[in-house]
């Protein structure tokens, strides 16, 4: 054994098991190095146990001075060092060097690639393309055929490289919901000697028609900024030019504003602890990703915020939030800022989402109220969104009478799947809602459950044409915005929820509906002069499919309350407008009655790092149990209007048919 050749190299472990990661951490401290699971500007050596991880995203984009290694890579030079070899003389006394250029990741080891249609240009060809792939490890390349059912899986991903979308394999791949990338993706990702994000950056339907060297802009820093790269001079190392010190761009991007959104004040210059907040955990994005900061346009650049009802503490969380992406804010009971200091900015009127939408005040008719949800989908998807039924108002307090064929035990119960990330704290917080008006949630789908809630975005089973998709709720489930999430990922949630729709079709036949159905009940449940109403389980708007039966078999009644006791100034509003808004509005929640207690929720961070559903480790059981969890701590935020004409004028619903139902199971299954 010769020496320490780990000696001053920082190993950080991505997406290890923990048995692994242990095991890892004893070779690297033998062999003199540092192993720490968290990522600070310190570590130069990431062991990468799976592709796109939060870590990984964010060494891979801002971090150039970091290497990719496998365990198996630390294993093999630990036995090497155990048998004597002297690492450091092979390495020439340079061992970060002598990692990237004999260990590296490959970055294309885990990709089954198809290459398409590549148009005559100066950058690349299709004989370059395949030299690159080749120089990356991929595991496949095939340049005449494209093989269907050949979707990604945990050990292999599959992609269409291309710069034509005419073609017929090219059609054929988007059939199969392979995703399609432009050619740019691999020349970067050789650059850059990792595996780039390419459905935020390199997705072909994004970016066919920008210029060469605007695409994938922001998808990685550059060695070199704006050095012009072409096939004729890969990179495939990723040497560093000596003049830039990729290390101090990173930090220097991120100058400290906290790291989290919840619990801690944004923007805390000149603050000891904000040194601390370059350290990036597996569980929590990055910087960018909370605030917005490395995009040209802020999310809420030229946005006001006017803040109604929420607590104080909430306000002080949403003002920083609000402020730290450009925007601004105020309180609704505030005369300041005045109509002209707003003049050219887009106002959105932000209420809890606890609070009963029928007591709030009316504003200005070009305006509507939004939740906190809008201002967590924005952050979130890292842009500002048009307001969507996930973020309108809806909460309100009545009583159900479910009809009886549907129930299973005492009470109306559900399981969900499908659902992750911003979506997942939303029908989290939702539930907390429907519990109180008699629901029961399962944590596992069970032969006790009486409905399951899907979120649909995922189901691509489901044609465009359908009324699923058609519909006003059709918004709640873009497919574009599920592009976030990984292909590992993607995958993985339609597994789940193909499994979840094959027990339900062959063992517990129950209804299977959207969220649009929760909404829906809400907003009915609003309607003024009415002593009670239905919504049917079967109606097509919000239906995948449902058991045998007439319409009335599936009628839950709705059976609005009588209130009594509400503060009388809110139940009767006034007109308002900015400049003098009500000044009796309270910013406490806690005052009104049925108002769920969310205060220990509010200072917690939103996990972008979505591994599993909560409920997926067991989707199966005999007895089912209802518990108030969480598999993503929360963030809040607001959201879309609540029109009364919308719902005055709700088309007339159809029953979801038996050969519908059936022709949406059988191509789910």
């Amino acid at each position: 054994m010769s020496g320490k050749p780990f000696q001053g190299l920082v190993f950080c472990p991505t997406s290890l098991p923990l048995s692994v990661s242990d095991t890892i951490s004893h070779k690297v401290t033998k062999l003199g190095g540092t192993y720490t699971k968290d990522l600070t500007r310190l570590v130069n050596v990431l062991v990468v146990g799976e592709l796109f991880t939060a870590k990984y995203n964010f060494a891979v984009k801002n971090r150039t001075d970091i290497v990719f290694v496998s365990p198996g890579s630390v294993d093999q030079l630990y036995d090497a060092w155990l048998a004597g070899e002297d690492l450091l003389q092979l390495a020439k006394f340079d061992m970060s060097q002598y990692l990237k250029s004999k260990y590296s990741i490959g970055s294309f080891e885990k990709f089954n690639l198809f290459i398409g249609r590549i148009r005559p240009n100066n950058h690349y060809s299709l004989e370059s393309l395949v030299q690159l792939c080749k120089l990356g490890k991929v595991k496949s390349v095939d340049t005449t055929h494209f093989i269907r059912n050949s979707s990604s899986s945990n050990a292999c991903i599959s992609l269409f490289i291309t710069d034509d979308l005419s073609g017929n394999r090219v059609q054929a791949a988007l059939e199969e919901n392979v995703p399609v990338v432009h050619p740019k993706w691999i020349i970067d990702c050789m650059d850059r000697s990792g595996t780039l994000d390419f459905q935020s950056f390199y997705l072909l339907k994004n970016c066919h028609e920008l210029e060469y060297s605007d695409i994938g802009s922001g998808s990685y820093i550059r060695d070199v900024p704006d050095k012009k790269k072409s096939v004729t001079e890969p990179n495939p190392m990723g040497v560093q030019d000596d003049s830039v010190n990729p290390l101090k761009i990173a930090i220097d991007k991120f100058k400290p504003q906290a790291n989290q959104i919840w619990g801690k004040l944004l923007a805390r210059d000149g603050d000891a602890s904000a040194s601390k907040s370059t350290d990036i955990k597996e569980a929590t994005p990055t910087h960018q990703e909370c605030l917005g900061e490395t995009k040209d346009t802020p999310t809420f650049l030229d946005c006001h915020f006017v803040l109604f009802k929420f607590e104080k503490r909430q306000v002080t969380i949403l003002s920083n939030v609000i402020r730290g992406n450009k925007g601004t804010s105020s309180l609704f009971e505030d005369t300041s800022p005045s109509p002209a200091q707003l003049k050219d900015k887009t106002i959105y009127y932000i209420c809890p989402s606890g609070f009963p939408a029928n007591l709030l005040p009316r504003i200005p008719n070009e305006s509507s109220w939004l939740t906190e949800f809008f201002i967590e989908r924005c952050l979130y998807y890292e842009q500002l969104l048009p307001p969507d039924f996930w973020s309108k108002p809806f909460y309100n307090d009545f009583n159900i009478i479910p009809p009886k064929s549907v129930l299973h035990g005492p009470k109306l119960s559900f399981h969900i799947t499908g659902f992750h990330g911003v979506e997942l704290l939303h029908i989290n917080k939702i539930i907390d809602f429907l519990k109180l008006i008699g629901f029961d949630h399962h944590e596992k789908l069970t032969k006790k459950t009486d409905f399951l809630l899907v979120n649909i975005s995922q189901l691509t089973s489901i044609p465009q044409e359908h009324t699923l998709r058609q519909n006003k709720y059709a918004s709640m489930f873009r497919t574009d915005l599920d592009m976030k999430i990984s292909v590992n990922q993607a995958q993985m949630f339609r597994n789940s929820m193909k499994r979840k729709i094959e027990f339900v079709k062959q063992a517990h036949h129950i209804p299977i509906l959207t969220p649009s159905f929760v909404i829906e009940l809400f907003q009915r449940a609003m309607k003024p002069n009415k002593t009670s109403m239905n919504i049917y389980f079967n109606d097509v708007n919000w239906c995948i499919s449902c058991p045998k039966g007439s319409k009335s078999d599936f009628a839950l009644q709705i059976i609005p309350k009588e209130r009594g006791n509400e503060d009388p100034l809110l139940e009767k509003p006034a007109p308002v407008d900015i400049a003098a808004p009500l000044s009796t509005a309270s910013s406490a929640s806690a005052e009104l009655p049925h108002v769920p207690n969310r205060g220990n929720r509010w200072g917690k961070l939103l996990s972008n790092n979505v591994d599993t559903e909560n409920e997926e480790s067991s989707f199966i059981q005999t007895v089912g149990h209802d518990s108030d969890h969480l598999s993503h701590t929360q963030i809040t935020y607001g959201s879309a209007s609540t029109s009364t004409s919308v719902q005055q004028n709700l088309k007339r619903r159809k029953i979801s048919t038996r050969s519908q139902a059936k022709d949406i199971i059988s191509h789910v299954s």
